[in-house]
């Protein structure tokens, strides 16, 4: 589902692309308790939004990456400026490192920033190490 800032429902029946989606938000996934994710019941891939060229991407959850680079969006993570994580439960947190690489392809472009909670990268963290930089 695609909303623009002024709470417009993108027009149905027209598949928007990166050039096309400016200022708004994409619903990649909103996700849910564990069965919702697992069964994939609804999606789970977070939050693509973008305002004035600043693109976030919100709580990167199991199939982030796919649901962005589907034909249908086209949205192409080299061009996020961030990836904020909410907190460390899988169904907001499964692709954030897919979503690190990405960013940055695959580190040869180090860019953007990650903002996530302490814990996201003490013990039991899902920010992998190698990727902090």
């Amino acid at each position: 589902m695609i909303w623009s800032p002024e709470g417009r429902r993108h027009p149905p029946g027209r598949s928007p692309s990166e050039e096309a989606f400016r200022n708004g938000m994409i619903f990649l996934g909103t996700g849910g308790a564990r069965v919702v994710v697992f069964k994939q019941i609804r999606a789970s891939g977070g939050i693509w939004m973008e305002l004035d060229g600043t693109q976030v991407h919100i709580d990167p959850g199991p199939g982030a990456l796919v649901h962005a680079r589907s034909k249908r969006l086209q949205l192409d993570p080299a061009h996020l400026t961030a990836v904020i994580l909410t907190h460390k439960h899988l169904d907001h947190s499964a692709d954030i490192n897919v979503m690190i690489e990405a960013m940055t392809e695959g580190g040869f472009h180090p860019r953007g920033a990650v903002l996530a909670p302490k814990d996201a990268y003490d013990r039991d963290p899902v920010v992998l190490q190698y990727l902090r930089s």
